[in-house]
Parts: structure tokens; sequence; C-alpha cells
């Protein structure tokens, strides 16, 4: 561990934080992303679900992440309710109308703002190389 960058042995946080950042990110982005990619929203979720599980793994063997884990699964149960929920949540009209959309969004943005606050060198220019 680095003392000026905190956890720089965390390879696993520069893909949680882009992940987290599209599902913050306003409908407009998020569709116009989907739709450049030629993929559906649901994208978006994978995005999220293919680093949340291995990162959740580091993250639950470190006491000082606890309440950092217990936000990231808060978007793990909106994203599986949604999962659970009409198909129309995965339509390209949803994150501008639904309500777990906007949900998503706000707890999204939540953890970038833990993130920031507990890995400030992530927002370092190299910070992932520290």
């Amino acid at each position: 561990m680095d003392e000026a960058h905190g956890d720089c042995d965390a390879p696993y946080l520069r893909p949680l934080l882009h992940a987290l950042r599209w599902l913050g990110r306003d409908a407009e982005e998020q569709v116009a992303y989907v739709t450049a990619e030629r993929v559906g929203v649901d994208e978006l979720a994978l995005m999220f679900d293919d680093v949340y599980r291995g990162a959740g793994q580091h993250l639950a063997s470190r006491p000082a992440d606890a309440a950092l884990l217990e936000e990231l699964n808060k978007i793990d149960r909106i994203l599986a309710e949604m999962t659970d929920g009409p198909s129309a949540l995965w339509s390209r009209e949803a994150p501008f109308s639904a309500r777990e959309w906007a949900d998503l969004r706000r707890q999204s943005r939540g953890v970038i703002g833990i993130l920031r606050r507990q890995y400030p060198w992530l927002w370092e220019p190299g910070g992932a190389n520290c």
C-alpha cells in the first residue's frame, strides 16, 4: 500500500468507477452510448455486474470498505429488482422515465462520492498506476 495514494493495490477500483460513471450519467448520455455501441441498455447493468462481483470479494475482506460495499450492494439490488420487473425497464425509453433508473443514477452517483473520498488518487492522472 502506498501511503500517499491509499490502496494502490486495488486494480478493481478503476473498472468499478468506469461502470458506476455510466450508471450515474444522465439518461441522454446513457442512451446515446448504448445506441452508438449498438447494444441494449442492459449493457450498462452488465458492465457493472462484470466488475461488481470481483470488487465485492476484495471489498468484503477490508473492514474500512464495509460502507462502500453496502452501497454497491444497493445498486446490485436495484438492478436485480429491475431484472425481475417488467421488460419495459430495459427499453431505450426507460432511462428517461422509470423511477428505477432515477434511483440507479442517484445511488451510483452516491457511490462515486464515496470512492472520491476514500480513494482520491483515482482522480489523479495515472492514479491507477501509482
